[in-house]
């Protein structure tokens, strides 16, 4: 697994980059770990960067449902925010274009397909674009 996380607290954000074959329980984890961090706020912006060798293969449905249920588990204690405080959060995902790519489009329209989406996910071919939108 290659998911790498740094905080920029400095910049409200959380920057991570992936690289190799990610499984389910590897970002299960690293949400995990990332909520220990002593500079973590469930608030600060995400951006994340898939390069060209990153393989998303072993995520499928159901494992995007689990990685979602594991971020309201951590992140909200098991109850989503109040819908006065939606967004919690946006997700920038920065890939080009790749089977990645549709797997993180599955996952954005799963956090939109709530009636009150708890965190904004979008994805983009380029940097710059992405942080615009953050």
């Amino acid at each position: 697994m290659g998911l790498r996380i740094d905080i920029l607290s400095e910049h409200g954000l959380i920057a991570a980059v992936l690289s190799g074959r990610i499984a389910v329980a590897d970002v299960q984890a690293t949400i995990r770990q990332v909520a220990r961090h002593p500079d973590f706020v469930w608030s600060l912006d995400r951006i994340a960067f898939i390069d060209d060798r990153t393989d998303l293969t072993d995520i499928n449905l159901l494992g995007l449902f689990r990685i979602k249920d594991e971020i309201i588990e951590t992140y909200f204690d098991g109850r989503p925010p109040a819908a006065s405080e939606l967004p919690a959060y946006r997700i920038a995902l920065v890939c080009g274009p790749s089977p990645n790519e549709g797997i993180l489009k599955l996952f954005g329209t799963i956090w939109d397909s709530e009636p009150s989406p708890y965190v904004a996910i979008r994805t983009f071919n380029a940097t710059a674009e992405a942080l615009a939108w953050l």
